[in-house]
């Protein structure tokens, strides 16, 4: 299986012929990974086109100014779309680059618009997919998978304002990996939301409890009830 991938140090100088404008042809700037047949991509340009409308849909919306409430939408529909391929792929920071480069550079570009006006060492995160939890749509296909396995996708968009929530309290760390614990925390949140310093602190306990416990032994109802004690002792 052969996939396409920018490479690590390519992404600078694609980013910045992005930045000046220049419209960039996928066949002239990717590489393929691996061997044997060419991996069947979804129809990117449709993927495109979808999360353009839902984008329009939500800045005509009362939400307009929360781009994390969008994030959360777009999340699901990008984990539908990538989500039937193989790991080898999804597991690969060139591959986040290619997509981030192509078909959905508006997407990453408008997401972290005002990063984009400073130094390539601020910026090049949300691009080149080296870090899951910061490269834009790398972190959006988690947090769509994280709320399709805790078994509520509107899980993803539920909390307001929660980019720093998920970056920082579900995708960094293992409360992302352990769907019950997960799920538990994402409706905690958007239940009752915490202020900032609670819900740090809040969240540190609940990771906590993914070494120090075997947490994917609880069900929802299970998780739900720890967290709501943990919470009540904070």
């Amino acid at each position: 299986m052969k996939y396409p991938t920018i490479k690590r140090g390519a992404v600078q100088e694609l980013t910045l012929r992005r930045l000046n404008g220049e419209d960039l042809c996928a066949d002239d700037i990717t590489s393929m990974a691996g061997i044997g047949e060419d991996l069947e991509l979804p129809d990117l340009v449709a993927l495109s086109g979808e999360l353009a409308e839902l984008l329009e849909i939500h800045q005509a919306g009362p939400n307009k100014s929360d781009a994390d409430s969008f994030e959360g939408h777009a999340a699901a529909v990008l984990w539908r779309a990538l989500s039937p391929l193989p790991s080898k792929a999804l597991d690969d920071p060139d591959f986040w680059a290619f997509l981030s480069l192509t078909s959905l550079w508006w997407l990453v570009h408008w997401r972290e618009s005002a990063a984009f006006t400073k130094m390539p060492a601020i910026y090049l995160k949300y691009v080149n997919g080296q870090q899951p939890a910061e490269s834009v749509l790398c972190r959006m296909y988690l947090r769509g998978q994280i709320a399709h396995l805790a078994g509520d996708e509107s899980l993803a968009w539920k909390s307001e304002q929660a980019a720093d929530f998920w970056r920082s309290h579900i995708v960094r760390v293992g409360t992302g990996s352990v769907p019950p614990l997960a799920g538990a925390l994402l409706r905690s949140q958007a239940n009752e939301r915490l202020p900032t310093d609670q819900l740090r602190q809040f969240a540190k306990r609940v990771n906590r409890l993914t070494t120090n416990v075997i947490a994917d032994i609880y069900d929802d109802p299970e998780a739900d009830d720890l967290l709501a004690e943990l919470r009540s002792d904070r």
